[in-house]
């Protein structure tokens, strides 16, 4: 097993403020060089990575810091999970006073203090944008859906064809169509209308 040079393309910087093994670097041996590569094998000569120091003063540096690592890891997790425990409760808590403050009938002001008082530090900015929302919402007009009945659309055909053979004015015809129960626009009356008496203007194609 000899060097063949092909090492030099992975081979590892000396990291900062850790070991060469601790930052997952491997040593070959036989090319005497610490390569970037995951493998157990050396790319260059074949020969079998040191993923460990040999010395013993290493060794236990070594073993230190996974062990630090790890514990690290683990109190970070930790503190997530507790951090999403308390955004959880702390949105509940959000929720259920502006639905309280809508169906009490707070005042603005009343509402942005209620919600400074959350878990989540709320600023005075987020809790009166929240606020203007959960009223505006309140406030907000319901769209009732128009309910178009057999009956309904048989009054705007026989209204229209009275208007064209009874020779209404297109005035009248609109505020007609407009007594429908559809609850019809002015827009869309006109639109009827104006469909319905060219209609009736169109010259009759006589076959020859």
């Amino acid at each position: 097993m000899t060097c063949k040079g092909i090492c030099s393309r992975y081979k590892a910087q000396k990291p900062v403020g850790t070991g060469r093994y601790a930052s997952g670097q491997r040593r070959c041996q036989i090319c005497e060089i610490f390569i970037n590569w995951e493998g157990l094998w050396c790319p260059c000569c074949g020969y079998r990575l040191r993923t460990k120091p040999r010395n013993l003063k290493y060794k236990a540096k070594l073993r230190a810091r996974v062990e630090a690592d790890a514990a690290s890891a683990k109190s970070q997790t930790i503190e997530v999970a507790q951090v999403a425990t308390v955004s959880a409760s702390s949105s509940d808590f959000v929720k259920t006073t502006l639905e309280t403050a809508v169906s009490e009938g707070w005042t603005k002001t009343k509402t942005v203090e209620e919600l400074r008082k959350s878990e989540e530090r709320m600023t005075i900015k987020k809790a009166r944008e929240l606020t203007k929302e959960a009223f505006d919402t309140k406030n907000a007009p319901v769209e009732t859906p128009v309910k178009v009945s057999a009956s309904s659309s048989d009054f705007v055909k026989t209204t229209l064809e009275t208007a064209v053979s009874e020779g209404w004015t297109k005035t009248k015809t609109v505020e007609e169509l407009r007594k429908s129960e559809e609850r019809i626009t002015i827009k869309k009356a006109r639109d009827l209308v104006k469909e319905a008496f060219e209609a009736k203007s169109e010259p009759i194609a006589i076959k020859a």
